[in-house]
């Protein structure tokens, strides 16, 4: 029971640092791709950069929210800057090879963006299926169940035996139900990485 119960916090601490892994991936792509627009002239670059940043804060105000609350959809706002940021990013010109080898790398980076902002909206569904919850908690009321039967005769060391093992049970499920939930209370992850990105952004601006 007690490798059962480690194994599935590993498991859930993959899913966590897949979270933290996957923000820092797409925060970075954003940077890179509001660098990459650097080439054009500003009648072209400015109104793309404009709504990227706006993306980007829609990113931190509307969307982690609403990972938050376990949505697994994109905020509606979100998804009209995103949509609006791929198409202005269509309209950039590429009569050059400096603006085309920008216009492929900016393609490259949008599609990247989308889909780590995909595997983000996946992330807020828990990886830990109910079944394994049944086991973990018949699990638990039969070990209670076997130190109440150990320690029959003995009720002081039954006594400090369960509250012992209760406690440290409480400690790992709690863990583990928050690890699974990244979003959630506890250990959830903040999008301090795209607030970062949005700093680095606006100071390159500058």
């Amino acid at each position: 029971y007690g490798l059962l119960l480690g194994l599935m916090v590993v498991f859930a601490m993959g899913h966590y640092s897949d979270v933290q892994s996957e923000s820092q991936r797409e925060a970075s792509s954003l940077v890179s791709l509001y660098d990459t627009t650097g080439v054009y002239p500003p009648q072209s670059r400015d109104h793309v950069r404009h709504v990227l940043i706006c993306y980007m804060r829609s990113i931190v105000t509307d969307e982690w929210p609403s990972m938050e609350r376990g949505s697994e959809l994109e905020a509606p706002q979100t998804l009209a800057y995103g949509d609006q940021l791929r198409a202005d990013l269509r309209t950039l010109p590429h009569s050059n090879p400096e603006q085309g080898s920008a216009y492929g790398h900016a393609s490259t980076l949008i599609s990247d963006v989308s889909a780590s902002r995909k595997r983000l909206l996946f992330y807020t569904a828990p990886r830990i299926p109910a079944a394994l919850w049944v086991v973990i908690y018949v699990g638990a009321f039969v070990v209670f169940l076997l130190l109440a039967g150990h320690y029959a005769t003995r009720p002081t060391g039954r006594i400090s035996s369960l509250a012992t093992v209760a406690v440290l049970m409480t400690v790992v499920v709690a863990v583990l139900a928050m690890l699974d939930q990244p979003y959630g209370i506890g250990v959830r992850v903040e999008p301090n990485q795209m607030s970062q990105a949005i700093n680095l952004a606006l100071v390159g601006e500058k």
